[in-house]
């Protein structure tokens, strides 16, 4: 009868351990699909600012107004971010990661 019990115990141990570690790894996946979608948006958006400033250096006869500009609005943008920070960034991840976690446990 004791050895019952402890064979029980030990398969509902395995069951939380192989529960847990789906749970990590379903969490990785989607941790790391965000992380190459994004950086694939960083690459495209940096080839299109690129293309941007030459394109407006091209139609200004002056290369470097283009690229400056460009700088300026890059600054701006990056002072915008760093001030929206919280909302825009730290919150959406903590709640895709909570829905994540949330939707694992109860299928």
């Amino acid at each position: 009868m004791l050895d019952n019990i402890k064979d029980i115990y030990a398969a509902k141990l395995e069951l939380a351990k192989l529960e847990g570690i789906g749970l990590v790894s379903n969490l990785l996946a989607k941790t790391l699909s965000i992380i190459v979608q994004i950086m694939a948006i960083v690459i495209t958006l940096i080839t299109m600012l690129v293309l941007g400033a030459m394109a407006l250096g091209y139609a200004l006869d002056n290369y470097m107004v283009g690229i400056l500009s460009f700088c300026i609005a890059l600054i701006v943008v990056a002072i915008g971010a760093i001030f929206l920070r919280r909302p825009l960034v730290v919150k959406p991840i903590k709640n895709l990661i909570i829905k994540s976690l949330y939707e694992d446990i109860n299928q």
